[in-house]
């Protein structure tokens, strides 16, 4: 490894080569949201802060090292892809990209925008930055999505002087290494950052040993070519992944953040109980006699688990019954393994989810525990017959019952639900609760604190109601003017009970009891199964 000297952005691009993004690397995530204490939510935005206030105070701006290695025809970067790709883009806002060049050697088209991008005026680049939420490739949108932020930030500011400043004062260590050891360096060098996840380290390796070609002595132009070619194939299927698992909606459904979701976890926690890490999974999945046989058993195991996955989101069904699992579920990682690796051990998802929403553990559902599945449905309609239950300790069984008649009203028009009230959950009294002395009587109460009185709302939305009447929260829950705002009208059982013409105590003791029947109904088809009467 040669010195390790200081160079200006100008010196880098002078070199005048090809900058090549190799197929361990994972692709552009730069403008994706992170977690800081600043206010900068993303590493474009922190950059660019940066730049401006360099800029602006005429003083040089020192970024990370980059490592690479420079061939006689190229420069492969080992580490420094996100901030080379950003410098990329900001200088081809500027109209200044010259001579310096990107390849996306294994995302074709990736590769193929960030080419298309040479020549066009910043009117065709700006227009080009809208952003489309269904992008179908991850690093397509967050090149959108930078050059969004970079006009947002630097459309008032001089562009031949900021031009200057990025040439000249712009400065990073520059280390070149033998291309022999870039992919070993690269698993080194990222295994332990804060911003390169397992994921991406297993990633890298995956790949490399894929395409790797079997009894070959000499190793030419046409074996790299073909190298080359399956790597590129296993890579736009891992991107295609990537893409799906960082779609919000996703992440929000399988209650997860990570850049794979839940894909290479679940794999792992298969086999293992610890906590993922690239030693971990290369030791239980790659660390074989036939390595590149491991390898590939490997990426099949997980296109099948992927597919699952997939196949679960876009099932109506699957989708409400595994959602309400998931949500429901404080810890859903013996679920996950149960239903989406050991595939047998489930074999009514229908009955699972309907046992969760009793409060039924994992682990007693799996086992059938005859007892423990009695006592929770006895307890959860003790909780659903008291009419103090709003003032109750426990209100999770209403809370978990009117998820059930909202999910299960999505399951009969037969589209998916939407979980993101489980997280912003509340429950709303229909009739005020301040106005209780206005109800009448109740079997010797109100019954405003009842199931009979309440339904499932949006913590943001119930605060819009206060201690409006029934009319004024009807009114307010169908008002067009609110239409953007108010999530709960998406809530169906919510909504059948807003339609009412009116509501008072005769409503109230006809809801509770209708609440009583369905529920009554709904576990009546398992109670062969799970009574003590019939233990």
């Amino acid at each position: 490894m040669n010195e390790k000297p200081l160079i200006t952005l100008n010196q880098y691009i002078a070199k005048r080569k090809i900058f090549e993004i190799p197929s361990y690397q994972r692709g552009y995530v730069w403008g994706k949201s992170r977690r800081t204490n600043s206010n900068d939510t993303d590493s474009v935005s922190f950059f660019i802060n940066n730049l401006i206030q360099g800029f602006e105070t005429k003083s040089s701006m020192f970024l990370q090292g980059v490592t690479v290695s420079e061939l006689s025809d190229k420069i492969v970067i080992i580490d420094g892809q996100q901030r080379t790709t950003l410098l990329y883009l900001i200088m081809l806002y500027l109209g200044k990209v010259g001579n310096f060049t990107i390849r996306y050697t294994v995302r074709k088209e990736s590769d193929s925008f960030l080419q298309g991008l040479k020549g066009k005026s910043l009117e065709e680049i700006v227009k080009i930055c809208s952003l489309n939420e269904n992008e179908a490739y991850q690093d397509i949108y967050f090149f959108k999505k930078s050059l969004c932020l970079i006009h947002r930030k630097l459309q008032n500011i001089d562009k031949e002087k900021l031009f200057q400043y990025l040439s000249n004062q712009i400065k990073f260590l520059y280390i070149n290494i033998p291309e022999a050891n870039a992919a070993s360096i690269f698993t080194m060098m990222n295994g332990n950052k804060a911003d390169m996840l397992a994921q991406e380290v297993i990633k890298a390796d995956l790949l490399r040993l894929v395409s790797q070609p079997r009894n070959e002595v000499v190793i030419d132009e046409s074996t790299r070519w073909d190298t080359n070619m399956i790597r590129s194939r296993y890579a736009r299927e891992w991107d295609k992944w990537l893409h799906w698992w960082n779609r919000t909606d996703v992440q929000d459904f399988y209650n997860t953040k990570n850049i794979m979701g839940l894909l290479i976890e679940t794999l792992y926690n298969s086999k293992e109980k610890d906590q993922l890490s690239y030693e971990g999974f290369k030791r239980v999945f790659l660390d074989k006699d036939d390595k590149i046989k491991a390898a590939k058993d490997t990426f099949s195991m997980l296109r099948k688990l992927q597919k699952r996955f997939e196949d679960v989101f876009y099932n109506y069904e699957l989708h409400n019954n595994i959602g309400s699992v998931m949500h429901i579920q404080r810890n859903a990682q013996p679920f996950i393994q149960s239903y989406f690796v050991r595939t047998d051990e489930i074999t009514d998802i229908n009955l699972y989810s309907d046992l969760v929403y009793l409060g039924v553990n994992h682990s007693d559902i799996i086992k059938f525990d005859k007892k423990a599945i009695q006592m929770a449905y006895d307890y959860s309609f003790d909780v659903l017959q008291n009419d103090n239950l709003y003032n109750e300790e426990d209100k999770e069984p209403a809370f978990r019952q009117l998820l059930r008649r909202n999910v299960q009203a999505y399951t009969d028009i037969k589209q998916a639900f939407d979980f993101e009230i489980w997280k912003e959950r509340s429950l709303e009294h229909i009739f005020p609760k301040s106005k209780e002395n206005e109800l009448g009587s109740f079997e010797g109460n109100s019954g405003v604190h009842s199931i009979g009185n309440l339904v499932l709302l949006y913590k943001n939305d119930n605060s819009s109601f206060n201690a409006s009447s029934f009319n004024d929260k009807k009114a307010i829950y169908f008002s067009l003017d609110k239409r953007k705002g108010f999530k709960s009208r998406n809530l169906l059982h919510t909504i059948s009970v807003f339609a009412s013409e009116k509501w008072g105590i005769e409503e109230i003791k006809k809801q509770k009891e209708t609440f009583l029947d369905e529920f009554k109904n709904q576990y009546a088809k398992y109670n062969a199964k799970y009574s003590d009467e019939n233990a």
